[in-house]
């Protein structure tokens, strides 16, 4: 009888030390802030949208629409409208993956200081753009570092939303009559990358 309270409170005791010990690990302060899963990466709906510009290392693109999309400067025919559609279809649908804050020193790290690709947001009744820089991917490499220039968040968004934005941006380019121009002449747009230029 008298062992079998020994052993009960040796037990007890035992329980109660695993406890504290677990409780005593430190927590990883450092650890990315996650974002809710599946908020999406356009802050409204596309149907608020009335301009985009790309800028890569193979030039720049504004897109404008009033009623329907076009190639500012160009005239309608020879728009790849699978290609537009496409691409508006993907921006659209796009979705954060995570989100986490980081210094402005430590961008370089994610490519984002000197971004492969730069995508502006204009919305109705506002006249200056909101640029996305989308910088280099992940170690896992199935998400892409992105961050709007307005917000101090590194975002993670998946691999499939650069690919698509990239070959269906050149798509329309090349669907273009006229040369449209260079990247030096987008304006108010960050330096592109040249190392990372789309296939």
């Amino acid at each position: 009888m008298r062992s079998n309270a020994v052993l009960c409170l040796v037990l007890c005791g035992l329980v109660s030390y695993g406890y504290l010990e677990r409780q005593a690990v430190p927590q990883d302060t450092a650890a990315p802030i996650t974002a809710p899963a599946g908020e999406k990466l356009l802050v409204a709906p596309l149907d608020h949208v009335v301009a985009l510009r790309f800028k890569d290392p193979r030039g720049c693109l504004v897109l404008n629409q009033s009623g329907r999309w076009r190639v500012t400067g160009s005239p309608e025919t020879g728009i790849d409208t699978d290609a537009m559609t496409q691409l508006l279809s993907t921006i659209e649908t796009a979705q954060v993956i995570r989100a986490f804050d980081c210094e402005p020193v430590k961008l370089a790290q994610y490519g984002l200081t000197t971004p492969s690709l730069v995508m502006g947001v204009r919305y109705g009744g506002e006249q200056e753009f909101h640029d996305l820089l989308v910088g280099d991917k992940n170690p896992v490499g199935n998400a892409v570092y992105a961050q709007w220039t307005y917000a101090p968040q590194v975002l993670l968004v998946g691999t499939y939303f650069e690919t698509v934005v990239r070959m269906m941006v050149q798509r329309i380019r090349e669907g273009q009559q006229e040369p449209l121009p260079p990247s030096g002449q987008c304006p108010d747009l960050p330096t592109a990358r040249a190392d990372r230029d789309p296939q």
